[in-house]
């Protein structure tokens, strides 16, 4: 029987892009409580109430700071009401309409009539059992549908167990095309090993929500911003002398292109998670033995991704390369994630960092007069706890938005690299060229972070001048060497220590180090780079072009020291934990540390296989396999 690599020893991929759908659905929650904010409030400042309150508190020392620090506190929070009040509500919005689909009881469950007993078809019910053992999942409850001419299966949520739903059409053309009920039953039952039926129902839930929500607020929020910019007393007489064209329109049409641009991408990550969520279904019913059947259901039927169905079944090779377009949705979603946590954590953390320093100053300036050498001991460590929380403060705004993008970064196509090094090591495929196939994704990285740039609350960053757009030549092709840097160090990690693990079972301990390994190289390449790009084109007025330049540059060579120290230690941690001993057969315990590619090779005293983890025999057509004795409905 032939084998080929075992797709599921790696974390599955509906499972990243699950998470790109929820960024997305954030992303949509933010603009849309930025157009409203607008609206109500349009001669607010836009870029943050928080920066205008540091620059306040700055200006005070000595006894009047206290008194300024409670008026700039209720000014602050005033400001965070309006800049994040909206967008948490339409957040707890999109969030409820999600928890909502969590019984798991939809609309897709319409025409369920009554639990089936096995009384009345013990074969049938004992051949889904059979099914259900194949897939490795637990035998589901059966229920039917009331319509006796509707033919189909699919799982459901009933009672919080998982269900299988089919209608008695389908009973009596299990009887005449066998082979392709089973493999419908297979695709279904694949579902529940990764728990997708739930995510599946808040997925689709969130989509219509947002899909109906949307259009509303837009409409809603444009007619207030008209409205308001006009000026109904005045007879919209304000709209034609060119302030409206000139003040509120550029920013109405920018935040109109940013909402239905935010919701374009929420419908095309939610189909691209649909298709994903199929294709691994299918792939795990295929291993279980209904490739065949599925082959013939798809030929039958018009489902959807059909075409994509079948060409994986027929490649299943497919299975284990990159997307194409993962790459840009996680480099999009990367610089919007840490554009939006930087600009909203920055000026709070400047506004009570300064508030920190003077209430510090005036402690130490105490200190000093002080007589008591007691209390001017408590002052000074006073002023040094100030300090230390200033420090930790400062250390947490660098550390959140890189550590979202870094493991944003690994989670999605980091992940896909890795499952794809393993199934070129396993296949035998020559690992020097499978470097060189990283550069597409690179770039398309690079390409997705721009966009998400653009996405950023406010575009603060987006370029203004001729001078400032050319500057995004050389530092696109910065992040891209960058990113095949932490591509290939993924790569490699993935064969060193992925790759010289042997036995039967899948190295999780092993994928997730170097996960986190490459999350953390992520986090020190986007990190200098990502605040290069936002310093150098908010002040690209006052720079030169040289200037620009050697920012940059300085900018990418700190990114690739940073990646330099991390990949070394990451090499060094990893190669002292999962290096101690030397891998063995799993069968006679011979040492093989001396082979290269185990993922492929034979142990050369028993012939066995040195990581059968990584293999996957397909299983005859035919079921063999014992009765199941699981319960009887």
């Amino acid at each position: 029987m032939r084998r080929r690599f075992n797709l599921f020893a790696f974390a599955p991929e509906p499972s990243g892009r699950l998470i790109l759908f929820w960024l997305s659905a954030l992303m949509l929650a933010v603009h849309l409580g930025l157009f409203f904010r607008y609206a109500l409030t349009p001669e607010a400042d836009l870029a943050s109430p928080f920066l205008q309150a540091s620059r306040n508190l700055s200006a005070f020392s000595g006894p009047a700071l206290f008194e300024a620090f409670h008026d700039e506190f209720w000014r602050v929070s005033n400001g965070t009401v309006q800049s994040l009040g909206l967008p948490v509500f339409f957040a707890a919005i999109l969030a409820l309409a999600a928890l909502g689909a969590g019984s798991g009881k939809t609309s897709d469950e319409g025409g369920v009539s009554r639990r089936f007993a096995w009384h009345e078809d013990p074969a049938f019910v004992e051949a889904i059992e059979r099914l259900a053992e194949r897939a490795g999942v637990e035998a589901p409850e059966l229920w039917e549908g009331d319509d006796p001419d509707a033919q189909g299966v699919r799982t459901l949520r009933r009672r919080g167990k998982t269900a299988l739903l089919f209608y008695p059409g389908s009973r009596v053309l299990f009887r005449k095309q066998k082979e392709v009920i089973e493999s419908a039953v297979l695709h279904e039952l694949s579902h529940e090993p990764h728990r997708s039926l739930a995510a599946a129902y808040r997925v689709r839930s969130l989509w219509e929500s947002a899909k109906s929500l949307t259009p509303f607020a837009v409409l809603l929020a444009a007619a207030l911003i008209v409205l308001r910019s006009a000026g109904v007393q005045d007879g919209f007489s304000r709209i034609t002398d060119g302030r409206f064209l000139k003040g509120a329109l550029p920013l109405l049409l920018l935040f109109l292109f940013q909402t239905l641009g935010s919701l374009m991408v929420m419908r095309v990550l939610k189909s691209g998670y649909f298709r994903s969520r199929a294709l691994w279904a299918d792939a795990r019913a295929a291993a279980a033995g209904g490739s065949a059947g599925l082959m013939k259901l798809l030929n039958q039927a018009k489902l959807p991704f059909s075409r994509e169905r079948k060409e994986s079944l027929e490649h299943p090779e497919l299975l284990f390369r990159p997307n194409l377009d993962l790459p840009f949705w996680t480099g999009m979603l990367c610089a919007f994630t840490s554009g939006s946590v930087m600009l909203l954590l920055m000026p709070v953390a400047m506004g009570i960092s300064t508030a920190l320093l003077n209430f510090g100053a005036k402690l130490a300036e105490m200190a000093k007069a002080s007589q008591d050498d007691v209390f001017a001991i408590l002052l000074i460590l006073t002023v040094s706890l100030i300090f230390l929380i200033q420090l930790l403060m400062a250390i947490l705004l660098v550390l959140m938005p890189l550590a979202s993008a870094g493991y944003l970064a690994a989670k999605t196509f980091g992940r896909q690299i890795q499952r794809a090094s393993a199934a070129d090591a396993a296949e035998g495929a020559s690992s020097r060229g499978g470097y060189g196939k990283l550069w597409p994704y690179a770039a398309l990285a690079a390409a997705g972070i721009e966009a998400g740039f653009f996405f950023t609350p406010y575009a603060l960053y987006f370029p203004r001048t001729f001078k400032s757009a050319l500057f995004l030549i050389p530092w696109f092709a910065a992040v891209t060497e960058l990113t095949w840097l932490c591509l290939s160090a993924s790569r490699y990690l993935t064969l060193r220590f992925v790759g010289r693990h042997t036995g039967s079972s899948a190295p999780s301990l092993q994928g997730s180090s170097v996960t986190a390994a490459v999350s953390l190289l992520f986090a020190a390449v986007y990190g200098p780079l990502f605040a290069a790009r936002a310093l150098i084109l908010s002040h690209a007025e006052g720079m030169s072009s040289v200037e620009m330049l050697l920012f940059l540059l300085g900018a990418a060579g700190f990114a690739a020291a940073g990646f330099a120290a991390v990949f070394l230690g990451a090499w060094f941690f990893l190669g002292f934990k999962f290096s101690g001993t030397p891998p063995r057969c799993p069968s006679c315990g011979q040492s093989v540390s001396r082979q290269g590619n185990l993922l492929k090779a034979l142990c050369a005293q028993c012939g066995c296989r040195l990581a059968p983890w990584a293999n996957l025999e397909e299983l005859p057509q035919e079921d063999s396999g014992p009765q199941s004795s699981g319960s009887r409905g």
